[in-house]
């Protein structure tokens, strides 16, 4: 149909050439052809107006049909684009932008490559070209970023069109691709699915063709396939080892790239793996796709095991018996109950391959694993039934009872004929495991054929699926080397406490012997300078010897507390053994107890011998304690002292002994005896058969070092049942001179005497002492006040405390040498060895009085000391 305006121009050129051909003038023009012009017009008037109208109309319907067409553009179920030969979006449609969830405005210009998912970009950039050249023959399917962060697939078709471009006057055709996008995102996915049953399928088609011949290849092929059809990351299949542990048995390539676990062969408890718990116990898949349990290392995982996001637990079976736990992790998304069927498929359809014979070899290969973890190892491993007779011995047991296999299965303890006491505590233990259903732990001491054996003794029940407890299996390890260093323990731990309470009370007598030596020292001396002076009159004289016997035997308790403790100075002195031994009968009455007998008698005319009283003290305490532990119940012990001389057939045969005079001193006992193989150790240091609180091996070793030092020798007699007597010898030693007057004691040569005490009262006595013997006495109460004293006078002799306030008496001696070269030193103390020693006041050249002293003996002191000797 010809438009509208083409009719106007031809209708306006035919008025024209009419015009032209009549050659008319206004003045030519009649009224009637004038009339029929007015006519013509006014018809073609009405003409155009009536097709203004039709065109008015046919505008109307194509803006209409323009809608329409924009209405069915955008809201098709396809997207459409128009790109240009670049590739750069001209129009989209609606459509489109929804499926992609972006504005027009943002999608406009801009290429559509820019939208694909990065593994096809390369694809489009490569196929478009001739995609737009020949789009009819061409097609891509491709996979674009979508609205919610998806992912959605589309097939791209197009049609090659053309565009009016440019203004009224000029007009050019632009090119371009109407492209349409045909979301093909559910026939991908189920073409993915259908691939992944054609893998599966080929998978086990793979197994059907190759059947495994060992257990490493199933567990191979079983984790490989897995990873497959699950799209798994991390891969891991554990075997059971024992039936009650599992086995790390093989992983994927990324485990072993990632994890960083130091021992990957470390077996897994299947009770305390928190992941696998629940599978194991329902026999069923458990699925964890909790990312936020799984950030972290699991509990139980260790150190360096890999972060894991999401877990599927997929335990294997074969009939009742647990082989295997297959371990799959981090799939992209979500693991679904289709990966469980794929799995349970291709596991089914693999164990189905292995025919009875692999599976029995595997048995055996579990069992002779088992078997060899259990005869190679050193515990006595056993398993019961609930009546407790022996399913199992290993042969630790074996070679620890000395039996035979068959002399356990199927018998009970008691049956064997162990001990009826053992018997009912193995019983009871074994059946306390049947009804608690827990380990339990036990320990217990037997008398086997290679002496006595402490075990520690473990009990682990064995169950079923269905929690039924099947057997007991029991671990008995023996222990009794570690008991025996643990009681060497305790028992230094003891001694530590023991010495620790002999320190106290060390320190308790050192701190009271200073000041309690030198009362008696002060009383002492008084007494002696009054017996003195009483000459005549007997009644004053024997109260005042009663005084002095008294202060003595104070002397000689505090002398025995100090050897008690081992703090008592060594100072040799000659005794006479009855009159010490008779002074140590109350402490030893008390140290040996009521039901103890002791039985001591002195002997007439004894010699003397020469040692340090605190020493004869030690040997009979020490003597009388092990007495006392030999005796059970009641029972005696002896002491006698007699003279003795041997000759040179008395010491014949006996190595220790040498020809002499000695005072012999026996102690006997009515106890147990020692043993003849004990006997030949007894004094070894350290050397006991006591119970760890019953002594710590040095007391027969101290008596010995004693007795050598001194000059002796000691020997040994015992007879198991009827006792032990032990003899020392102590070399006899010249009477001493009978006690000289104080008033018959004389300076044979002028000497000026400094005496030097922190005590008055024994300043005191010594200065009047050293003034009845002839001598210039001078006294100080201190080191600087000695110091002064010397200042003004020479002097020949210096008496001195070894400890004083201001300043020792080894350096007021060493001083006052220096200006008096020819000046002697005698020292003093009341303190305890520990204290002095360390002043260097005990040695051999050093002239010392240990407090308290007789008069006598500090006469003696001063006369060796200035060379004089008493008359």
């Amino acid at each position: 149909m010809m438009d509208a305006t083409t009719q106007l121009q031809q209708l306006r050129e035919k008025a024209e050439a009419l015009i032209d051909k009549r050659k008319l003038t206004p003045e030519d023009v009649s009224e009637e052809a004038l009339s029929k012009v007015w006519h013509e017009l006014k018809v073609h008037q009405i003409e155009l107006e009536l097709q203004n109208e039709e065109l008015r109309k046919a505008q109307q319907t194509l803006s209409i049909s323009r809608d329409r067409f924009a209405m069915l553009f955008h809201q098709a179920p396809v997207g459409y684009l128009v790109l240009n030969p670049n590739g750069l979006i001209l129009e989209v449609n609606e459509t489109f932008c929804r499926m992609i969830g972006a504005e027009s405005d943002t999608i406009l210009s801009r290429g559509l490559n820019d939208f694909l998912i990065d593994e096809d970009k390369g694809t489009f950039l490569a196929r478009y070209r001739a995609f737009y050249q020949n789009p009819a023959e061409k097609s891509m399917e491709l996979g674009i970023h979508a609205a919610g962060d998806t992912i959605r697939y589309v097939r791209l078709s197009g049609a090659r069109m053309q565009q009016p471009s440019g203004n009224s006057t000029e007009k050019r055709l632009q090119e371009g691709l109407l492209v349409t996008l045909i979301d093909i995102t559910d026939l991908v996915l189920a073409q993915k699915t259908l691939n992944a049953h054609l893998d599966h399928v080929q998978a086990m088609l793979e197994i059907l063709q190759h059947p495994m011949d060992n257990l490493k290849d199933f567990l191979e092929r079983v984790l490989e396939t897995g990873l497959s059809v699950t799209e798994s990351r991390y891969g891991i299949l554990m075997h059971v080892w024992d039936g009650t542990r599992f086995m790390v048995s093989t992983w994927s390539q990324e485990v072993s790239r990632d994890c960083q676990v130091r021992d990957a062969q470390a077996s897994v408890d299947l009770h305390n793996l928190d992941i696998v718990r629940e599978s194991l116990q329902t026999r069923q898949p458990v699925v964890y796709n909790d990312t936020n349990h799984f950030g972290k290392r699991p509990a139980h995982f260790p150190p360096g095991h890999l972060p894991l996001q999401r877990l599927l637990c997929y335990p294997i079976f074969q009939n009742e018996t647990p082989l295997a736990m297959l371990l799959l992790a981090d799939k992209p998304s979500a693991y679904l109950p289709g990966d469980i069927l794929q799995l349970k498929l291709i596991v089914d359809v693999a164990i189905k391959t292995m025919d009875r014979e692999v599976f029995l070899t595997l048995l055996k290969e579990r069992e002779q694993n088992y078997r060899t973890l259990t005869e190679n190892s050193q515990d006595c491993i056993m398993r019961f039934d609930e009546k407790g007779r022996h399913l199992f011995v290993n042969s630790a047991a074996l070679r620890m009872t000395r039996l035979r296999l068959e002399d356990f299965l199927g018998k009970t303890h008691r049956e064997m004929g162990f001990p009826p006491d053992l018997c009912d505590f193995w019983e009871s233990t074994i059946q306390e495991v049947f009804t608690k259903k827990c380990m339990q732990e036990r320990e217990f001491s037997w008398d086997g054929p290679d002496g006595q054996i402490v075990f520690d003794w473990r009990l682990f029940p064995e169950m079923d699926e269905r929690g039924n407890i099947l057997s007991v299996v029991s671990v008995a390890r023996d222990i009794t080397k570690w008991r025996q260093a643990q009681a060497e323990r305790d028992r230094m731990q003891l001694e530590m406490l023991k010495k620790q309470k002999m320190e106290s009370v060390g320190r308790l007598a050192g701190g009271i012997a200073h000041d309690f030596n030198n009362k008696l020292q002060a009383i002492l001396g008084y007494t002696d300078m009054a017996i003195e002076d009483a000459t005549g009159n007997a009644q004053v004289v024997a109260d005042l010897q009663s005084i002095k016997d008294i202060s003595m035997n104070l002397a000689d308790l505090v002398r025995q507390l100090l050897g008690y403790a081992s703090k008592q100075m060594v100072s040799p002195r000659i005794l006479d053994l009855n009159e010490t031994i008779t002074g140590m009968m109350g402490m030893l009455r008390r140290l040996i107890g009521e039901h103890i007998r002791l039985d001591w008698k002195t002997t007439p005319d004894l010699w003397p011998v020469n040692i340090d009283p605190g020493q004869i003290d030690q040997i009979l305490m020490h003597l009388c304690l092990n007495a006392r532990d030999a005796i059970r119940s009641d029972g005696t012990i002896r002491i006698r002292v007699n003279n003795v001389t041997l000759g040179p057939a008395d010491c014949f045969g006996h190595p220790d002994r040498a020809p002499g005079e000695y005072v012999k001193l026996c102690v006997s006992d009515t106890g147990v005896g020692i043993d003849p193989v004990i006997l030949e150790h007894v004094f070894e240091p350290f050397f006991t058969n006591k119970d760890i609180d019953k002594g710590k091996g040095l007391g027969l070793a101290v008596i010995y070092g004693i007795v050598r030092q001194n000059g002796g020798f000691v020997e040994v007699e015992s007879r198991m049942q009827e006792g032990t007597t032990f003899r020392i010898f102590l070399p006899r030693c010249p009477a001493p001179a009978k006690p000289t007057k104080l008033s018959d004691v004389r300076a044979i040569r002028k000497a000026t005497i400094l005496l030097v005490e922190d005590d008055p009262n024994i300043l005191d006595i010594g200065k009047k002492i050293l003034e009845r013997m002839g001598y210039e006495a001078l006294i100080a109460q201190g080191a600087e006040e000695a110091l002064a004293l010397a200042e003004t006078v020479s002097i020949d002799l210096l008496i001195t405390d070894v400890i004083m306030p201001d300043m020792n008496g080894k350096v007021l001696s060493e001083q006052l040498g220096r200006k008096f070269p020819e000046m002697r030193t005698v020292f003093m103390s009341g303190h305890t060895a520990d204290i002095i020693a360390p002043h260097g006041i005990l040695d051999q050249d050093t002239h010392f009085l240990q407090k308290p002293f007789t008069v006598h003996a500090f006469m003696e002191m001063v006369q060796k000391a200035l060379g004089e000797k008493t008359r």
